[in-house]
């Protein structure tokens, strides 16, 4: 692999990688301390409670194929579906609990909103990666008609 040399490659490089990287690593966190993971996904969900349990094995699992796929630069359509429906889901999930288990909006909106942090950079990444290269000798060649 040659390392970019134009600003503009090395920080959609910079930003992929640590994208990847750190949603790699959330989910791992996520299947190492599973029981309790499970009952923070689970809890307030009211009739939804068996669904809650079963996304507490999917989430994990979407975030690290996702975020390990990404920082691989490897199948950019399964990584961002993949990375995509993760957050997304934890960006609705949050408030959902207080619409159908009585959960404190107050108490959940914060997850919600980091969320939708992640998704903006998650924005930024997928736009990267699919409507921009960069070629080897560093010059910044864009492909797609796209910039970052």
């Amino acid at each position: 692999m040659n390392c970019p040399k134009s600003p503009k490659c090395i920080s959609k490089l910079v930003l992929r990688v640590a994208f990847g990287g750190a949603l790699l690593l959330v989910g791992i966190a996520h299947l190492q301390g599973l029981d309790g993971f499970k009952g923070m996904v689970a809890g307030d969900l009211g009739p939804l409670t068996p669904l809650g349990n079963l996304w507490a094995y999917v989430l994990p699992i979407l975030q690290v194929v996702g975020g390990g796929l990404i920082l691989a630069n490897k199948r950019p359509d399964v990584a961002v579906w993949c990375a995509g429906i993760a957050l997304a889901s934890i960006a609705v999930g949050m408030p959902l609990k207080a619409v159908v288990g009585g959960a404190d909006l107050g108490g959940v909106m914060q997850a919600a909103n980091n969320a939708l942090l992640w998704l903006i950079v998650y924005a930024l990444v997928v736009k990267g990666m699919c409507c921009g290269t960069c070629d080897s000798s560093g010059g910044g060649g864009q492909q797609g008609g796209g910039q970052m």
